[in-house]
């Protein structure tokens, strides 16, 4: 019994001290004015970006005269940047958490007297650890704006079916039998054809909702495959319970931001599937698979296999 509490008072203690030293790491952090410093830098770093709009425009064919086109790349930026801000102010405050409160007490005096304030941000690790945190933000924003700038042209461009099939990509899908039929729950659409096989168009009906949309069965050698399941659904509970509805629509091939923010479904067959780069991420323990259909979106595959 005597051990138990021992345990039990040392386990309070390391919660009470963890607590302490985000306080007082709060406290370092609102001295240097850390919040203002971190907003400052991505601020100038988001408007370095906007600077250079029209090469990205003309990049990706985009008009920088239409200003609907303009007003959402902009917005999309911001919404980015803002997350990023968040992100660095959340673990620049976890990291100083670790220090001591001694060490955060030198700090705070140290800001406190020091009139060289590079000084103060060097001698602090300030400097180092928001370097750290930038350094790798940058990587993500580099493939943020192409992303960014696909679901733009998402918004004015159809929906189109991408097919490759043994590595090779098929331009007119009508000369083969692939097709595409969605199962939904609505009695007015309980099966229904998707795929236009002579534009690669697909679409549905403007008045069918995307929590109605249940499966797709994918057609191809005279075969059916129930195809792009929601896999949410077949998730434990228990995380479906943590999880929001971003996350919610990563799981899902059917949600709506498949639909409305892609240019295009990349739809790939492989009679051998060790060629598909993705077969050792997909594949089911055990299985000798003879072929491989996968459907590839937002660098994820969710794959059929037969």
């Amino acid at each position: 019994m005597r051990r138990i509490i021992t345990i039990i008072l040392l386990v309070f203690t390391v919660i009470l001290n963890a607590q302490d030293n985000s306080e007082k790491a709060k406290e370092w952090l609102n001295t240097l004015n850390s919040d203002k410093i971190i907003t400052e830098y991505y601020n100038n770093y988001k408007n370095k970006i906007l600077k250079g709009t029209h090469l990205v425009f003309d990049d990706y064919d985009l008009d920088i005269t239409d200003t609907t086109t303009l007003k959402t790349y902009k917005e999309a930026l911001n919404k980015n940047f803002k997350f990023y801000i968040q992100e660095a102010k959340d673990r620049t405050l976890l990291i100083y958490s670790n220090y001591d409160m001694e060490r955060l007490d030198k700090f705070i005096n140290l800001a406190k007297s020091e009139l060289d304030f590079n000084k103060v941000l060097v001698e602090t690790n300030f400097a180092k650890i928001l370097e750290t945190i930038i350094e790798e933000h940058s990587e993500y924003i580099v493939h943020d704006i192409p992303f960014i700038v696909r679901k733009i042209k998402a918004l004015s461009q159809p929906l189109r079916l991408r097919l490759i099939i043994d590595n090779d990509t098929i331009v007119n899908i009508s000369k083969t039998d692939l097709n595409l039929v969605l199962v939904t729950t609505n009695q007015k659409y309980k099966q229904i054809q998707i795929l236009n096989r002579v534009t690669s168009v697909i679409e549905v009906p403007k008045d069918l909702k995307y929590e109605e949309m249940e499966y797709v069965i994918l057609t191809y050698n005279n075969e059916q495959y129930p195809f792009l399941e929601n896999h949410y659904e077949n998730l434990p509970k228990e995380l479906r319970a943590v999880m929001n509805e971003e996350v919610k629509e990563l799981h899902n091939p059917l949600a709506k931001s498949c639909f409305e923010n892609l240019l295009y479904w990349e739809i790939r067959i492989d009679n051998d599937p060790n060629t598909n780069p993705d077969y050792e991420l997909i594949k089911r323990p055990g299985e000798n698979n003879k072929g491989l259909i996968s459907f590839k979106t937002r660098s994820t595959s969710f794959g059929r296999i037969n």
